[in-house]
């Protein structure tokens, strides 16, 4: 059986195009991220951005 081929190390390192920008949220959702990151020792920024950009996936194909 032949080995597996793996991608090479910088196809692994996604490269997005991000843009910082500032945003209002309240403390209790912010609170609530915190704790989920803390307890699965994410970045809670990355969780927002995630779950932003899934919703406009989802919006985009509908």
């Amino acid at each position: 059986m032949a080995a597996p081929a793996f991608p090479k190390p910088d196809d692994l390192i996604k490269k997005e195009d991000n843009i910082k920008v500032t945003l209002e949220l309240s403390k209790k959702s912010i609170d609530l991220f915190k704790k989920y990151a803390k307890k699965k020792g994410f970045k809670y920024q990355k969780m927002i951005r995630i779950l932003v950009d899934t919703y406009a996936s989802k919006t985009l194909k509908a």
